[in-house]
């Protein structure tokens, strides 16, 4: 996948290839700034994404930080998403793109069109789901081993 182009939400690699595939968003705005040992990774447009992707940013920022080993805070004057570190783009993207396919993707259909919601089960065990809009599944969010951002996620889903 280009980083100059639109970034497309999908998994399957058949939209990769269609032109007027409709879910795609703008690449990823990453910029580095800071001195030696004291760097911080800027993702400067993670408002606008997460409104594209109908998830708050602090969801995908707590996935992106977990995956990188390093805290995530939100600037309030830049309003979007740091990183502590010198991360590139390349290596942001593809955290972000792992929690589109988890979070945001329908399993079924593939298309960005799911709303997450806790199923609770006699009261006892709750699991985190998603719905899609598209084609009416309900599935179970499976998230990877290292995701300490499932719990955070969890917490903060109505």
């Amino acid at each position: 996948m280009e980083f100059t182009n639109e970034i497309y939400l999908a998994s399957r690699e058949s939209s990769f290839s269609d032109p007027v595939y409709r879910y795609k968003i703008k690449p990823l705005n990453i910029k580095c700034m800071g001195r030696q040992d004291n760097w911080t990774t800027y993702f400067l447009n993670s408002e606008e994404i997460a409104k594209k992707i109908n998830r708050p940013s602090e969801y995908f920022g707590k996935y992106i930080g977990h995956a990188l080993s390093c805290p995530m805070k939100q600037d309030k004057d830049k309003n979007c998403l740091t990183f502590k570190g010198d991360y590139s783009g390349e290596l942001i993207t593809k955290y972000f793109m792992e929690f589109v396919k988890i979070y945001v993707l329908c399993p079924n259909c593939d298309l960005p069109e799911t709303k997450l919601f806790i199923r609770k089960d006699n009261g006892k065990t709750k699991e985190l789901c998603h719905t899609c809009d598209a084609c009416g599944t309900n599935s179970i969010v499976k998230p990877k081993s290292f995701d300490k951002s499932f719990e955070f996620i969890e917490k903060n889903t109505k």
